[in-house]
């Protein structure tokens, strides 16, 4: 169910993946949103003006920062894999979750 609220039955802690970091996730509200309509049509240019902004000052929380600050330090060491729910794009369509988003932040906290 995408509400930005029901846990994916899929996701089962030490199973299906090594850590789950979930203050890295976007908060449930601003998934629910996007999903519903809220923020505009589900393309592109939406993401970009509604959704990314939102999620990008989420992530400059003290709290959260430091945990993307800490995703960064261990992505110099090892390699790292960020999920998400979203199902990925072909190589026509754009990527339209917080992965990118996410991966570029990393990589400023450790320059």
């Amino acid at each position: 169910m995408l509400d930005g609220k029901t846990p994916d039955p899929k996701i089962i802690d030490g199973i299906s993946f090594d850590e789950h970091w979930k203050i890295l996730a976007p908060p449930a509200s601003l998934v629910g949103s996007w999903h519903r309509g809220e923020l505009g049509p589900l393309d592109k240019e939406s993401f970009d003006k509604n959704f990314a902004p939102v999620y990008l000052e989420y992530l400059e929380q003290a709290e959260v920062k430091s945990a993307v600050q800490e995703l960064g330090q261990k992505a110099l060491h090892r390699d790292i894999t960020v999920l998400c729910y979203e199902s990925s794009p072909n190589a026509t369509e754009p990527l339209l979750c917080h992965r990118a988003l996410l991966i570029a932040k990393c990589a400023d906290a450790t320059v």
